[in-house]
């Protein structure tokens, strides 16, 4: 699961911006993934579910989707019928430092609900046909028109974030110049919709300790039980973390990240940051032993706060995280090469080559073997 995370869209390119309309989801966009721009994605046809930051959105056609650089997130659709439109932009395209207040203003819709918006717009929502129709324009102009579109683009882009900020801001009054005589005049602003966190992709997957630690659901919930973690048969999911006793318990730095109060955001940024660095020390080392003690000092957390931070999110447990990228890379030399079931198993993580068969089998469906064959 080899991805360049941290590398621009548009490596060589003068102008920051990228546009493109893709069928399916593929590549480095089936597994979550950040990047440094800001997003926008509109659903051009077909349905499914997009997670972002933890909180799943049904994805339906004409639904659009604003990102905000470093989100965690994943569009998936299991029958890869999705048609999507994607725009990926560096924000000092919009606003420079320095710039002043309104300039700020276009990046406030990407600041999602601490910032009055929704992450999703509804097809049906007000003035969607508007930003549709100016997100069509926005692409035909950077694919065709190239260098000579950068300006066309760029005011566009202002257009559809201005429309956004007219359509889908905050609910509340705001105080005008009337154009007649009498003073002031109230308009009201419209509102966006309720937003409610969806199923998660797995159950909770426990992670086993060590004997006279705590044992963990992932959530952060446990209880003494006084064992001593198993071997490779037990206390641990086939494939998954090595057990590790809460033994960083006096790291607390980012520990109230998800809590209000001053500083929210940067706590919560903090805390994000964290989980993002043992995400990408779980996809290069993945080959490797890896402790859950390992990933919370990456962290900078306690056990408990890792764990029910990455579950708030990524949707899915470090321990199941882990797996998948394990068995991404499996599936790869499955497909490609005609190495040994177990020398393959063992290349990726796993100890044994019956943990391989189980977890390959609870994930794909299938054993190694029949996904080799098939």
């Amino acid at each position: 699961m080899k991805r360049s995370l941290k590398q621009s869209a548009w490596t060589s390119r003068s102008f920051p911006f990228y546009a493109e309309t893709v069928e399916g989801v593929h590549g480095e966009s089936r597994a979550l993934h950040w990047h440094r721009e800001l997003e926008i994605t509109r659903i051009r046809r077909g349905g499914g579910k997009h997670l972002v930051n933890g909180r799943e959105y049904e994805a339906n056609e004409g639904d659009i989707f604003l990102i905000d650089n470093d989100e965690i997130h994943l569009l998936f659709d299991e029958h890869d019928k999705l048609l999507v439109q994607v725009f990926l932009f560096d924000p000092a395209l919009v606003c420079t430092p320095g710039a002043d207040l309104f300039d700020q203003e276009y990046l406030r819709p990407f600041s999602g609900e601490s910032g009055g918006y929704s992450t999703r717009l509804p097809a049906d929502g007000p003035g969607m046909a508007e930003m549709r129709g100016l997100l069509d324009e926005m692409e035909w102009e950077y694919q065709f028109r190239g260098a000579e579109g950068a300006l066309l683009v760029k005011g566009l882009l202002l257009q559809f974030l201005a429309a956004v900020v007219r359509n889908h801001g905050l609910t509340e009054r705001f105080t005008a110049v009337s154009a007649g005589p009498g003073g002031r005049q109230e308009f009201p602003r419209s509102g966006t919709g309720e937003l409610r966190p969806g199923p998660g992709f797995d159950n909770e997957v426990g992670l086993a300790h060590e004997a006279g630690s705590r044992e963990y659901d992932g959530t952060g919930n446990g209880a003494d039980d006084g064992t001593t973690a198993g071997g490779p048969e037990s206390g641990r999911s086939a494939g998954g973390l090595r057990g590790a006793g809460d033994r960083n318990r006096e790291t607390r730095q980012g520990q109230s990240a998800l809590r209000g109060g001053t500083g929210t955001k940067e706590r919560q940024r903090k805390a994000t940051r964290g989980i993002r660095m043992a995400m990408e020390y779980m996809e290069a080392e993945f080959a490797q032993p890896i402790s859950l003690a390992s990933l919370t000092d990456i962290a900078g957390m306690s056990v408990s706060h890792f764990c029910s931070t990455f579950r708030k999110l990524t949707n899915t447990t470090p321990n199941e995280f882990l797996i998948r990228c394990r068995l991404s890379t499996a599936k790869e030399k499955l497909r490609k090469s005609e190495d040994k079931i177990l020398e393959i198993a063992q290349s990726c993580g796993f100890e044994t080559l019956s943990n391989f068969n189980r977890a390959f089998l609870n994930h794909v469906g299938m054993t190694p073997g029949e996904y080799r064959r098939s």
